[in-house]
């Protein structure tokens, strides 16, 4: 019975991630924005950015990163639901993963910089943020 109840599950949740078809609910972001980080003492500068980031449909938690010009950003992602990915025109496109860390580095020119996941129509459903450099 154990056995049959976490098949099921399973099943369910590989079955909870996106579709063509619009979700019944929405879920939100449970945190707007994020400011820069603590610096990682093990980097040689000792100014890398980290962000644990949330990513479900149709949304990033946090929706703003503020980062130095030129910054190292490291990104956990601590929960992802459904299939999607971390994009920044000409800086980064990320497949996330549960756990993983990924890491790309800010543009030099000051300014706020769109992103959001790929996935068919994603984008077009919200799952936008904001990179703003310094």
């Amino acid at each position: 019975m154990k056995k049959a109840l976490l098949v099921l599950s399973a099943l369910a949740l590989a079955g909870a991630g996106c579709s063509s078809a619009a979700p019944a609910t929405t879920e939100t972001a449970p945190t707007p924005s994020i400011a820069v980080g603590e610096p990682n003492p093990s980097a040689p500068d000792g100014d890398v950015l980290k962000v644990d980031m949330e990513v479900g449909n149709f949304f990033f938690s946090p929706t703003t990163i503020t980062a130095k010009a030129g910054q190292k950003v490291d990104i956990t992602f601590t929960k992802n639901e459904g299939f999607h990915t971390f994009v920044i025109d000409g800086v980064a496109k990320l497949p996330i993963a549960v756990g993983t860390t990924k890491s790309f580095t800010v543009p030099t020119a000051p300014g706020s910089y769109e992103f959001w996941c790929d996935v068919g129509s994603h984008k077009a459903k919200g799952m936008v943020g904001t990179l703003i450099v310094e």
